[in-house]
Parts: structure tokens; C-alpha cells; sequence
């Protein structure tokens, strides 16, 4: 009996080894993906920074783009899956009230207590969910619940946070547009944005260079999904 609670023991025990040695092995490798696509963005915005286009053929990885480009700009760079959100303000009276009325003569009555009330600002965010966003050398293009593009000419500000990149337009009344790119590549979305605007691009021969040849892999999550692989 003794022998058969021990062998049991030693069983649970090399279980238990086994499943925190599988545990060191799977964070070792996230550990080298973060690593290798940090070192890929981090190439991407240095051949941007070289006024060159990362030579990547984006209906090979993503399938057929669903934008229509202008002929003088230049994809620079697709994210697959991004989340897109606005910032709204919602106005309404609070305290608005009619009052009563009080008959001081036949057919005279005083309207009495009305107020109108104090208008109020609320923001929230409206969630439009998820689409494809495209940086070219001149726009932002989204396609999604809603499609649109954003000229680099009309925006004023740009504003990383954990997971997503913050652009505000010049507009009578801005207000921020968030696109959610996940904690592994808000960084990168945002280097990108804001170098992009200051290329340097001829009209034509545009030279466009391979990203260390590295070629592309699925990656899951609430990443762009793709990461950049030797």
C-alpha cells in the first residue's frame, strides 16, 4: 500500500514538472516573438526614416485591399485588425422645469418656478468595432462599420496610450478618434504615424526596400495580425 501512495506521489509530482517546464517553454518563445517583432517594427520605421517603402506585397499576407488609393501615394504599412472608437459629446438641459400656473384673474394666469435649466457636456466613447487600417504616404485609410481616410495634412495631434493611438483632426469642433492596436504594436502605430508625414518621396522610382527579408506569420490576439520572422 505504501508503495502504491508513493508511486502515485512520484506520478503527481513528474506531472507537475512536466507542466511548469511546458509553462517556461511557452513564455521563452513569446518571449522571442516579442522580441523579433519589436526588432521588425523597429526596421520598418528605420527604412521610413530613409524615406524608402518596406517592400511588402500586402494582397499576398492580407488578401485584396478593400481601399482606393490615390495614384501618387504609397502603402507604407496594413494592420489587418484594428479597433475603432470616437470620442462623442453628448448635450442636454438638466433642471429644465415648466413651473406651474396660478390664476390671478378671469382668463390672467402667471406662469410661475419654470427654469431652463442647465446645459450639460457628457463624453463617452462610441465603439464602431473592427477593420482594416492602411498607412500610405499620405493618408490613413479605415475600412470597417465605418470607412474613411484621414489626411496626415489635417491631423493635429497624435497621442500613444497602452493599447491604442489617439488622432485628432482639424475640425471646427475636434475630437480624438482612438484605433486600438493592442500593447504589441500601439507603439509601433504610433512611431509610424508620426514619421510618415515626414518623408521625402520622388514622384516616381520610388526605391523600395525588402524588410530584411524577413517574411510573414499569423499572430493571434488584438494585434495587427501579423508579426515580421526570419
Amino acid at each position: 500500500m505504501l508503495k502504491w501512495l508513493q508511486k502515485k506521489a512520484d506520478e503527481r509530482r513528474e506531472a507537475q514538472e512536466r507542466k511548469q517546464q511546458e509553462m517556461l517553454r511557452i513564455k521563452e518563445q513569446e518571449r522571442r516573438m516579442a522580441e523579433q517583432r519589436r526588432q521588425n517594427q523597429e526596421n520598418v520605421i528605420a527604412i521610413v526614416e530613409r524615406n524608402e517603402i518596406p517592400d511588402i506585397d500586402w494582397e499576398f499576407t492580407v488578401g485584396r485591399l478593400p481601399f482606393r488609393f490615390m495614384k501618387s501615394e504609397h502603402v507604407i504599412f496594413v494592420f489587418p485588425s484594428v479597433g475603432y472608437l470616437e470620442q462623442r459629446v453628448k448635450r442636454e438641459i438638466v433642471g429644465r422645469s415648466s413651473g406651474g400656473s396660478v390664476r390671478v384673474a378671469k382668463g390672467v394666469s402667471l406662469r410661475v418656478g419654470a427654469s431652463r435649466g442647465t446645459p450639460v457636456e457628457t463624453e463617452y466613447m462610441e465603439n464602431h468595432g473592427a477593420g482594416m487600417l492602411a498607412v500610405t504616404s499620405k493618408h490613413l485609410y479605415f475600412n470597417g462599420a465605418k470607412s474613411f481616410r484621414i489626411p496626415f495634412a489635417k491631423i493635429v495631434a497624435v497621442e500613444l496610450y497602452a493599447d491604442s493611438v489617439a488622432v485628432t483632426r482639424d475640425r471646427a469642433r475636434p475630437q480624438p478618434e482612438f484605433f486600438v492596436f493592442g500593447t504589441d504594436n500601439a507603439w509601433f502605430a504610433h512611431e509610424l504615424i508620426q514619421a510618415v508625414p515626414s518623408m521625402e518621396l520622388p514622384r516616381r522610382d520610388v526605391e523600395r526596400r525588402s524588410v530584411e527579408d524577413f517574411h510573414l506569420i499569423d499572430y493571434d490576439g488584438w494585434d495587427d495580425g501579423l508579426a515580421l520572422d526570419d
